[in-house]
């Protein structure tokens, strides 16, 4: 049902994004990090950042924190700010959130997020993303460090 519900939310967001004549930006992100809740995971990741304005943005995603016996997962929603211009360093800072699926009985993650994205190719769009977060997994501390690479449309 959350999958369901974040579609949903996803193609809306796009359908005002495009109506209002707004920025999107499509990162299909690969994401590769450190995750610690309670114990070392491998963070995985996926998003679709809209630019309703040209520093707010709204952005859906599907995260998946491995470790060695299990898997957090789930969709999570980011909305912050970010610097204006895709053309050179883009800090950006956020609020987010989701019924990420923990490990007993540890659900719902809260986070807050820091990072900044750099082009690697002007003509392609293609652009490299760092980033940090800290917040709470159910219950439990969370904190994660991650590189993205990315496309910029």
């Amino acid at each position: 049902m959350a999958r369901s519900l974040l579609r949903a939310a996803t193609l809306a967001l796009v359908g005002v994004a495009s109506a209002a004549n707004a920025e999107v930006e499509w990162r299909p992100t690969l994401q590769g990090g450190y995750s610690k809740v309670f114990d070392p995971h491998l963070a995985l990741g996926g998003a679709l950042r809209v630019q309703l304005t040209s520093f707010f943005f709204i952005q859906p995603e599907y995260l998946a924190l491995v470790a060695s016996d299990h898997t957090d997962h789930g969709p999570a929603l980011l909305v912050g700010v970010s610097g204006r211009r895709r053309e050179s360093l883009r800090p950006f800072i956020g609020l987010g959130g989701g019924p990420i699926k923990g490990f007993a009985g540890d659900d719902g993650l809260v986070y807050g997020a820091l990072g900044a994205s750099y082009p690697l190719s002007r003509r392609r769009g293609v652009f490299v993303q760092g980033e940090i977060r800290y917040g709470l997994l159910g219950e439990t501390s969370y904190s994660q460090i991650a590189i993205s690479v990315g496309i910029s449309r």
